[in-house]
């Protein structure tokens, strides 16, 4: 029986829970999104729904641009990477910034205090509910006929009975479900208690703001101002599903913005840093979504004749399709790949001017194998300056942010579309400068999941963020 298409709920051993649709489900592994979930990890595995079948449509693509001019360089006089680490300066991000004005980082050791942080509560699944199916209480055929069943399903009752339980609704222009548009249904961000007309919170949105914002109350700001919600990994996925499957970009047009975006930074800083020889760029990279993008930039990097080594997963790992396509098209660059760390060693014994972590992202760390657990430990004993995609790598996703037992001190840290929220919880000395990258989300995307945007790259496609 194939479980690809299915939505289905894990319990994982140790008390983890996930629920997603499975993209892919192989011998060993089973695949839900962009999160690859070892078979003996598995305690037990719940079907919820069997996914609709997606419609054709039609995809959009980030049109080409002229790499804005993000002047990251180092001080001329430096000829390595290893004296003194460049920060970014309080102007917008495309004017020149100059980094020999800035306070200077002498050394790679980093302050291995934990980030600090108000925890939140995560919302947990009620493993009681009508609809799941449990696969260990119910003997299914390997001939099961899903379509059989799916055409019992009478849809035209079921809605003439939520309509009939409706009190009022009807459709919008901009999409909803009906009954959903009045002001007496609140979202899931909006159920609070009425307050009074007479009565003030103290937390009152300025002109420039809605009520959604008011359940978002760690903002991001651009240096044009412009407000920036944080958001979870969690919530980052169903974005970039909404865009992959309704709207477009797809994925793979996801990657190669990301890449490329990623490819502008790294270059921006390699300028003017080096004069007597090719820069080196060692990209640590994981067998996941976060790892594709790693590639996408090695790729870009190495056609622009910088020096390109990739510590890519171990040979015996099954690897995820858009990272096996990634490291395919890499290969005819010239660049170097190795996939152990005494291959690493062997290969390069000159100065490393910058590694670019990869590895993890947002990803669960239980999902951690030997091969990211090496190259962690390799990073952090790195003299070279890193550039961490999404979030350090080792830092809990979650709301909290705090950090594993290994984990990544990073120089820079670059997010895609939205920053994650656990940055809002890591000190600088963690998470470094923080960047936010355009890889081409519609706002259809983010309004379908009740966020307030407001695009901050006006002709940009980088832009400097802060708390």
């Amino acid at each position: 029986m194939s479980f690809a298409g299915l939505c289905v709920w894990i319990e994982l051993i140790g008390g983890g829970k996930i629920e997603g649709i499975v993209t892919d489900a192989r011998e060993g592994a089973i695949v839900i999104g962009h999160q690859t979930i070892p078979a003996h990890l598995v305690a037990d595995l719940k079907v919820v729904a069997v996914k609709p079948t997606e419609t054709n449509t039609a995809f959009q693509q980030t049109p080409l641009f002229k790499p804005p001019q993000i002047n990251l360089a180092l001080p001329s006089s430096s000829h390595s990477l290893h004296t003194q680490i460049p920060s970014v300066a309080d102007s917008d991000v495309d004017s020149k910034i100059d980094f020999a004005t800035l306070p200077l980082h002498k050394n790679k050791q980093r302050n291995r205090s934990k980030p600090t942080g108000k925890s939140q509560n995560r919302n947990n699944m009620n493993n009681n509910s009508s609809n799941i199916i449990s696969l260990d209480k119910m003997a299914i055929s390997e001939d099961f006929d899903f379509q059989a069943q799916l055409l019992k399903f009478d849809k035209n009752r079921v809605f003439a009975e939520i309509r009939a339980s409706e009190e009022a609704g009807s459709f919008e222009s901009g999409g909803g479900a009906a009954g959903f548009c009045g002001r007496d249904r609140l979202g899931v961000r909006e159920m609070v208690l009425d307050v009074a007309e007479s009565e003030t919170t103290g937390h009152e949105p300025d002109s420039e703001s809605n009520a959604d914002d008011d359940f978002r109350p760690h903002m991001f700001k651009s240096q044009t101002g412009t407000r920036i919600p944080a958001i979870t990994a969690s919530e980052m996925t169903q974005i970039e599903r909404i865009a992959a499957f309704e709207t477009g970009p797809n994925e793979t047009q996801m990657i190669e913005n990301a890449g490329r975006s990623a490819a502008i930074l790294v270059l921006q800083v390699l300028t003017n840093s080096r004069h007597d020889s090719t820069p080196t760029v060692i990209i640590l990279t994981g067998n996941n979504r976060i790892g594709a993008f790693g590639l996408c930039l090695a790729r870009h990097l190495a056609n622009h004749e910088v020096s390109v080594f990739v510590w890519a997963p171990g040979r015996e790992v099954h690897l995820i399709d858009t990272v096996a396509q990634q490291l395919k098209i890499f290969t005819p660059t010239g660049g170097t790949v190795v996939q152990s760390i005494s291959e690493l060693k062997a290969c390069h014994a000159m100065t490393v001017d910058i590694v670019v972590d990869a590895i993890v992202g947002s990803e669960t760390p239980i999902f951690w194998d030997k091969d990211a657990s090496e190259m962690i430990t390799w990073a952090t004993k790195s003299s070279a300056h890193i550039l961490s995609l999404e979030i350090p790598s080792g830092i809990d996703p979650s709301n909290s942010g705090n950090p594993q037992p290994l984990y990544i001190s990073a120089n820079w840290t670059l997010s895609f579309g939205l920053p994650n929220l656990c940055l809002f919880n890591l000190s600088h000395s963690v998470a470094g400068d923080l960047f936010l990258a355009d890889i081409g989300l519609p706002k259809y995307a983010f309004q379908k999941m009740r966020i307030t945007y407001h695009c901050p790259f006006a002709e940009k496609f980088i832009v400097k963020i802060s708390k």
